[in-house]
């Protein structure tokens, strides 16, 4: 079938093809849209340099040659043809998103963003072909810098213009939505308010928001701003304002305009405190960091040193991975690496209590003497307000044989908030499972109900929480970091937690939310987690649990899952199987987690079906926890009853060689199937898209096994 001579010409002017650039050259352009389709770029490529070599740079050719190049990646080839067609057509809608494209592809998300609104604004009512890719390059790079409310804002523009039918970007949305380690407030859907007739202004505020439904945002924003100037403190101007700023990628503006809705009168406390929290998220300027410091001593005697180091007890073997802190290229590894802890690791076999563990306080590289190098210890050190101690503490351990310091030098830097929760305390051997878990939770707790409110905050000007709670001008701050803290998922807090540092502070608490009468669909992320669950009418579980699982809120798919299963609600899309496993799945600890493998395993038996898929889900748990006799008697199970059954011989094998403890040789060595092996010993458990990159800590990272309902 030829080309259609009424298509819209590809060069962008919104004509038909008859009556554009290329209405002469019908049959070309149809061979080279056919070998488009048909994913044979470079003949296309060839066949659009010819043409354009004999019948000149025609706008049509000219954005078809840019797309194909930017497609295949040849950037400068890409900027070059861009730049002619620029020329040629310095206001077409299409040259201005392939010109977005390239600078998305280059990494510029500003200048591909400011393209990308001239481009629209330049439309005249007809969307060019090349907007869509360049959309989507906005977004890769976008979330590569992790600007989430910004790569969101363009995926549902996209989802849009699409209809719903762009899979690639609804996969990225739910991709970025599902990311359990992002907070909600950067997965809300934000929308601009609607206003009801009355206000004099109404008529300007809704032509704006007109031409914000078209992709013209940035129109649609000066437009707010220069109404904001007529009709000053509006909090549905303000808020919109912020809305626009943030999908335009303006963070540091965005959070500015939050920081000034907050303050507005007549705005909820409520909306008021989470608009201070997501503006903290984006306020750059208001970011407090710890620095972690390298020091460089000389050494003096390396091994005398050695010996120092090996014999003191403050000084433990540190993990595999913390080599790489040190890795720099053509460099030996080092001689010696060690934990260095502020107290002795102790021998005495009665378990301690959490608040007597050791604390981490830096780690210690020693490097032999190099060709172009002297012998040396680095150690890496927190600049917080014991740092100047610690060095000392250092040099009273190396004595004689440490030299002095001969550089200081930065060597990375962490969020405040970050610092003060990470694990830096060491836990005696056989502290495992529950007692493992109870010691995280309690010095978690430690953490942040008598050291958190002790640190000077930029947002409260440069006071600590614990002073700056008696002055109400910073109420609405204090309590957005507070439930910063609260939605941060790898912190793991509860409600009570933070209502215990509320309260503790002498603020307001934040009190569980009665649904009656609530729209759920409607009910904003950070207040759905509140959601007082045993009184969730029956049917609006369910849109409770879909919510939260597109959301990715563990807690609450965990609540919802856990409530439906006692209530006994259950329906053909979400049978009692899938409620098991999202229980499973989303639990808090390790724990619960078994709780809820245990009653699915004798759910299963009742209903006469095999439990042998949550006998293996089981014996991972058993491992993780270090129940030796349990993983024994998982085994013997599905060893004597199970094994035989469809994939579970595969399934139990990978679970064994996920921990190590699969015998290599076994299977190939007498033909029994490798799952039949006993496990040996159980091993230590540890902590460009990227939210879900880095791995959860055991205890709330989601099972890796299949479960009933996967497939």
């Amino acid at each position: 079938m030829s080309l259609d001579p009424y298509r819209l010409c590809p060069c962008g002017s919104g004509k038909k093809i008859k009556f554009c650039c290329s209405k002469d050259i019908l049959s070309d352009l149809d061979k080279v849209i056919r070998s488009i389709e048909g994913d044979q770029r470079a003949a296309a490529l060839d066949h659009l340099t010819k043409l354009i070599e004999d019948k000149g740079d025609r706008p049509a050719l000219l954005s078809l040659k840019a797309s194909l190049q930017l497609s295949m990646s040849t950037l400068e080839d890409a900027a070059a043809t861009i730049d002619r067609l620029s020329e040629i057509s310095p206001n077409s809608s299409a040259t201005l998103a392939l010109q977005a494209q390239l600078n998305g592809e280059r990494g510029e998300v500003d200048a591909a963003i400011d393209e990308l609104q001239r481009s629209f604004e330049y439309a005249d009512g007809t969307l060019a072909g090349s907007i869509y890719p360049a959309i989507m390059a906005i977004v890769e790079t976008a979330i590569g810098e992790g600007r989430f409310l910004t790569a969101r804002a363009h995926l549902m523009l996209l989802t849009g213009f699409s209809n719903g039918n762009d899979r690639a970007a609804l996969s990225l949305l739910l991709r970025i939505d599902s990311a359990r380690d992002l907070t909600c407030l950067v997965k809300e859907d934000y929308v601009p308010e609607v206003v009801e007739d009355g206000a004099p202004w109404v008529g300007e505020y809704r032509a704006a928001m007109l031409s914000s439904n078209r992709g013209n945002w940035r129109a649609a924003c000066e437009s707010l701003v220069s109404l904001s100037q007529k009709v000053p403190r509006q909090p549905a101007i303000v808020r919109s304002i912020a809305i626009l700023q943030g999908w335009l990628g303006q963070e540091q503006q965005a959070a500015q305009t939050w920081h000034e809705y907050a303050a507005l009168e007549g705005v909820p406390q409520d909306r008021a405190v989470e608009a201070e929290s997501l503006a903290h998220i984006l306020d750059d300027d208001q970011m407090d960091t710890i620095e972690k410091v390298r020091v460089t001593y000389a050494v003096n005697d390396m091994d005398r040193l050695m010996e120092r180091l090996l014999s003191d007890r403050r000084f433990v073997r540190a993990p595999a991975g913390a080599n790489d802190l040190f890795a720099a290229p053509d460099q030996p590894p080092p001689r010696g690496l060690f934990v260095f802890l502020d107290r002795p690791v102790s021998d005495d076999k009665a378990a301690p209590q959490p608040a007597e563990f050791p604390m981490m306080l830096g780690i210690v590289a020693v490097f032999g003497k190099e060709t172009d190098r002297e012998a040396r210890l680095e150690l890496l050190l927190d600049r917080d307000p014991a740092f100047e101690i610690h060095k000392k503490s250092m040099c009273e351990v190396g004595g004689e044989w440490l030299g002095d310091v001969k550089n200081e030098e930065k060597h990375s830097e962490t969020s405040l908030d970050e610092w003060v929760f990470t694990t830096r305390w060491h836990p005696p051997e056989g502290c495992l499972g529950d007692d493992l878990q109870n010691a995280a939770r309690v010095l978690g707790r430690e953490a942040l109900l008598n050291r958190w409110p002790t640190l000077p905050r930029r947002a409260l000007g440069g006071k600590c929480p614990r002073d700056a709670a008696a002055e109400p001008a910073y109420r609405i701050r204090l309590l957005a970091a507070i439930l910063s803290l609260e939605l941060a998922p790898s912190l793991g807090f509860t409600l009570d937690d933070t209502n215990q540092l509320r309260q503790n502070l002498g603020l307001p608490t934040a009190e569980l939310i009665d649904p009656t009468g609530k729209d759920i669909h409607k009910i904003p992320l950070c207040e759905l987690q509140r959601l007082e669950i045993a009184k969730v009418a029956g049917d609006q579980l369910a849109v409770v649990l879909q919510r939260a699982l597109v959301k990715g809120l563990q807690r609450t798919v965990y609540d919802a899952a856990t409530e439906m299963l006692s209530r006994g609600l259950t329906n053909a899309e979400i049978n009692k199987p899938s409620l098991y496993k999202l229980a499973v799945e989303n639990a808090p600890d390790s724990r619960l987690a078994l709780k809820w493998v245990l009653e699915a395993e004798q759910s299963a038996e009742a209903e006469k079906k095999s439990p042998a898929p949550w006998l293996v889900t089981e014996l991972s748990l058993r491992i993780v926890r270090a129940e030796f006799e349990d993983v024994n008697r998982v085994m013997n199970i599905l060893r004597t009853r199970h094994l035989r059954e469809p994939g579970i011989a595969q399934q139990v094998a990978e679970v064994l060689a996920r921990f190590g403890l699969l015998p290599q040789a076994r299977g190939a060595e007498d033909g029994q199937p490798a799952a039949e092996a006993a496990p040996q010993a159980a091993p230590e458990t540890k902590k460009l898209w990227t939210p879900e990159s880095a791995a959860a800590p055991a205890s709330q990272s989601p099972s890796k096994l299949w479960l009933p309902g996967m497939d």
